[in-house]
């Protein structure tokens, strides 16, 4: 696992994810409604593009790809309430 988190899939899952529940938890931030919605967007894709990598990919363990799984979940768990 901590291969997973120092490698290029994992940094970019990791950072990806912190930017997205900073987005939620902060409503109060001034940016305009486009630029928010299109950053959500492009973050989500990036990140679900890394973590389909690794899923993809046989370069890692079962417990990456599990992580890569959870991290899928997430994605469909964050834009499935605003739908």
């Amino acid at each position: 696992m901590i291969r997973y988190l120092k490698s290029m899939p994992g940094i970019i899952s990791l950072v990806g994810i912190i930017v997205l529940v900073l987005v939620a938890l902060i409503p109060t931030l001034q940016l305009a409604t486009t630029i928010n919605d299109i950053m959500r967007v492009l973050i989500s894709l990036v990140v679900l593009a890394a973590a389909l990598y690794v899923i993809l990919s046989n370069k890692y363990e079962d417990d990456v790809k599990k992580w890569a799984f959870g991290v899928v979940g997430l994605i469909i768990g964050y834009w499935l309430p605003t739908t």
